[in-house]
């Protein structure tokens, strides 16, 4: 009996050690589980730390660089910003500011410390983004172009202050890209003879109206165009000289001294250009003065291409599509002469605005403030007129037209500090 009670003793004793193990090496198991849960769970919560931090720090660089291009936005000639904070993130700010150099400037890249070339006329901005703490960083910078000021213009085709005048062979057709099929509007604020073939629009005068739109109906007892004020004007123009002069400076004689060539940038020219054997084109979204008149012809031809504004204080005269805007582009020229000047001739134009002869001319927005407009001869002509006094039409023949531009809507109105080139690190 002694020794059944013995055995049983002994066996119970193993039961218990090898339940031991187990309970122990279950433990083990259970400890590696919520170890490698823990790890995973920190993985995890720093994971979406970093996008976090990298996220925020990306939102506060641009924060940054707004606070640069607002800052250009206020002062042209400022390299000053305001840094800041977002929640817990901070940006800082800064500009090379280049408008006024009329050569390239070398600096150092603040996102890598490279060497790089901001384009004469434009200027580099950038900002940066921080943790807190600081142990992230992210840079965005962009290459921008300057402001300019702005200017309510009417809209249409063909406006004009007095009277719109003309032989009657011309067609005036609507923008074939715009969804308004009918989008050639004329209208004048004295009366509208019968200057076209037909008008793809509405046309309406206060006074008489012998012009029919397309719609079979002359409109008349209109309600008055409403144009800039002199003031307004003058004060666009102003700002315009500011930026202008901001740029580079030259002659007129040494403008196209120097045969075919690009200009980038705000450009102060003074005299009147006379332009007649190469090809000058306008880069950068410029504000261009030119203090006298221009003259295009012969060979000479002006290209606008990057939405320029171009302030002319006397008088426009070019021929065979001289002047010329590039598809797609808002280009504007505002002349403040009046109808008198004869800087282009010797027996001069009675018009602050005569274009003639082109075979197919994108000549913008040409806006003459104190003058009349005329377009004369053979040719295709496209873009808008308004004309401070009267819009004249005289087709040598059957081979002039007009085709409005839609993408001329608004082509006056403020512009702000324009990013032409972004990059972020």
């Amino acid at each position: 009996m002694m020794i059944e009670l013995s055995l049983h003793g002994r066996k119970g004793k193993k039961q218990r050690g090898l339940a031991l193990v187990m309970v122990m090496m279950m433990t083990a198991i259970l400890i590696v589980i919520v170890m490698t849960l823990l790890v995973t769970v920190d993985s995890n919560a720093l994971g979406a730390r970093s996008v976090q931090n990298k996220n925020q720090t990306f939102n506060a660089a641009e924060s940054g660089l707004q606070s640069s291009v607002d800052a250009l936005d206020q002062s042209i000639t400022t390299s000053q910003c305001a840094s800041g904070t977002i929640g817990n993130y901070k940006y800082t700010c800064g500009i090379v500011n280049n408008f006024n150099g009329p050569l390239p400037l070398a600096t150092t890249d603040p996102g890598n410390g490279s060497s790089i070339t901001v384009p004469a006329h434009l200027s580099l901005v950038w900002g940066k983004g921080t943790t807190a703490a600081g142990e992230r960083s992210t840079f965005t910078e962009a290459i921008v172009s300057p402001p300019r000021a702005g200017l309510d213009l009417p809209d249409g085709v063909i406006n004009a202050k007095n009277n719109i005048t003309g032989s009657g062979d011309i067609p005036v057709y609507a923008d074939p890209a715009d969804s308004n099929p009918h989008d050639a509007t004329v209208r004048a604020n004295g009366n509208i003879a019968a200057f076209a073939a037909s008008v793809d629009g509405l046309t309406s005068a206060v006074g008489s109206n012998a012009m029919p739109g397309w719609n079979g109906t002359a409109a008349t007892g209109a309600s008055p165009v409403k144009f800039p004020t002199a003031a307004q004007v003058s004060a666009f123009t102003s700002k315009a000289l500011t930026n202008a002069q901001s740029g580079t400076r030259l002659t007129a004689a040494a403008f196209v001294a120097g045969g075919s060539q690009t200009y980038t940038g705000n450009l102060y020219i003074d005299g009147t250009v006379k332009l007649t054997s190469s090809t000058i084109t306008i880069k950068g979204g410029a504000t261009v003065y030119i203090n006298g008149a221009l003259c295009v012809s012969g060979a000479g031809k002006l290209i606008n291409d990057q939405s320029s504004l171009i302030v002319i204080t006397q008088q426009l005269v070019t021929s065979g599509a001289a002047y010329s805007v590039t598809q797609g582009t808002r280009g504007l020229v505002i002349v403040l002469g009046n109808n008198n000047p004869a800087a282009c001739s010797s027996g001069g134009e009675p018009y602050a605005v005569a274009i003639g002869d082109a075979s197919n001319m994108n000549m913008g927005l040409i806006y003459a403030a104190n003058g009349s407009t005329t377009l004369s001869g053979n040719g295709s002509f496209r873009g808008a007129l308004i004309a401070g006094v009267n819009a004249d039409f005289q087709g040598g023949g059957n081979g002039l037209a007009v085709q409005y531009d839609s993408v001329l809507v608004n082509a006056a109105t403020a512009q702000n500090v324009k990013i032409i080139d972004y990059g972020n690190t």
